[in-house]
């Protein structure tokens, strides 16, 4: 391994975190879920057959994602064009906001 572990009894829960920590911006969050689930299966299997004395497979937490964490809360002054919506109804004004957030957030009309 890179970590120079030689003997998997030595597996300890920093050495978890830590792949987890080194794994988890590399790949996309479903992809991490698998990986950390397999992890726990390997663990409790490792635990099984004696390898490991202590089982540390429930020491491996699934990642955490939010439905709506990509959207942004709130758009900055230098973000809104000066003038662009002048002269426009508010209701015309709140659709192209949407409008545009939905396009920015790779949104399909359904999702609106």
């Amino acid at each position: 391994m890179r970590i120079g572990l030689k003997d998997l009894a030595h597996v300890s829960p920093n050495v978890l975190s830590g792949f987890v920590a080194e794994y988890g911006p590399r790949v996309a969050w479903p992809t991490l879920r698998n990986a950390c689930g397999t992890l726990r299966v390997f663990l409790r299997y490792l635990y099984r057959e004696g390898l490991l004395a202590k089982d540390i497979s429930p020491l491996v937490e699934f990642p955490q994602s939010y439905r709506l964490s990509g959207i942004p809360r709130s758009i900055g002054w230098e973000q809104v064009e000066p003038g662009a919506l002048r002269g426009r109804s508010p209701g015309a004004v709140r659709q192209a906001r949407l409008r545009d957030a939905a396009v920015a957030c790779h949104l399909r009309a359904a999702g609106v």
